[in-house]
């Protein structure tokens, strides 16, 4: 009995040396990511108007079971709020990425981007305003936000 385990391991180790590996060498490698890969929260501007998609009206800041965002709307000359964020805070490194606060959003202003590389080296750098959160809307952004509302299912 001692000789057939270690004929059958030195079988299993001749089988998978020549094949070709699996691993891949990350820094210079990047595997694409999968449909609906959820990554860092951004606020979509409309190319057309070249303002923000949103509309300040906190539906995102409810759904966020963390509640890590917060928003206030903006005021015109006389005091009287706006439909429009004047201040938009997100705190990067306390978000679980769970895509709720995309979800929530009635106005297709939030989307997740496929970023993986969040790392900061200090926690003030994981803070978040609206000119760090801006991305302009193409079609790759309104897909990826497809993708993850619904976790990749097709509306």
């Amino acid at each position: 009995m001692f000789g057939s385990g270690m004929a059958t391991g030195l079988r299993t180790t001749l089988a998978h040396l020549f094949k070709t590996p699996v691993t891949v060498q990350y820094p210079e490698e990047v595997l694409p990511l999968p449909v609906g890969f959820r990554g860092r929260v951004n606020l979509v501007v409309d190319p057309e108007t070249d303002r923000l998609r949103c509309t300040a009206c906190g539906l995102c800041a409810k759904a966020c079971p963390v509640d890590i965002i917060q928003i206030a709307r903006a005021k015109d000359e006389k005091g009287k709020p706006i439909p429009y964020p004047e201040s938009y805070q997100y705190n990067l490194t306390e978000c679980i990425v769970c895509g709720l606060c995309v979800e929530a959003c009635p106005f297709e202003a939030l989307t997740m981007v496929p970023d993986f590389e969040l790392a900061t080296y200090s926690r003030e750098e994981g803070d978040q305003d609206l000119i760090k959160l801006a991305v302009a809307a193409s079609p790759e952004v309104d897909e990826q936000r497809v993708r993850v509302a619904g976790f990749g299912q097709m509306k």
